[in-house]
């Protein structure tokens, strides 16, 4: 938009605020599982000479946007990436989010490290990982050969 009248503006960037506020809480209350905030008390520290492929890990909160820093969004399925493996000097971790299975990519520094003890929905939704990426390979192999 574009206009000369200065309220006129503030009016309508308040209104796309609202709306934005409204989306959020939208997003929020659809979520099932509890919402808590995952802290460092709550896990375990990962240092770098370990590897974290094939790990849920806790995206550290400080990494994630404020409406975002609960544990929906910081529990994550690590896949690969070269910061992943152990002494790397490379900072790229890709995962998959155990609660929307949308995948992603974080540094490894992001990484808070793993949850002393995982909710249930969690280790379900970490078992259906698992299984669907060993169906992939399989299915993989079988075209391979």
């Amino acid at each position: 938009m574009i206009s000369d009248d200065y309220a006129e503006l503030v009016t309508l960037f308040a209104k796309r605020i609202e709306m934005q506020c409204q989306k959020l809480k939208e997003t929020q209350q659809a979520v099932t599982v509890p919402r808590e905030k995952i802290t460092a008390e709550m896990c375990r520290r990962i240092g770098y000479d370990e590897s974290i492929e094939g790990k849920v890990v806790v995206i550290s909160p400080e990494a994630l946007r404020p409406e975002y820093q609960t544990a929906d969004n910081q529990l994550c399925y690590v896949t690969g990436g070269f910061g992943a493996s152990a002494n790397s000097r490379g900072t790229a971790c890709y995962c998959i989010n155990l609660y929307s299975g949308k995948e992603s990519r974080f540094n490894r520094s992001d990484i808070l490290g793993e949850m002393k003890e995982l909710p249930e929905w969690a280790i379900h939704s970490e078992q259906h990982i698992r299984e669907t990426r060993e169906k992939e390979k399989a299915a993989d192999g079988f075209l391979s050969r």
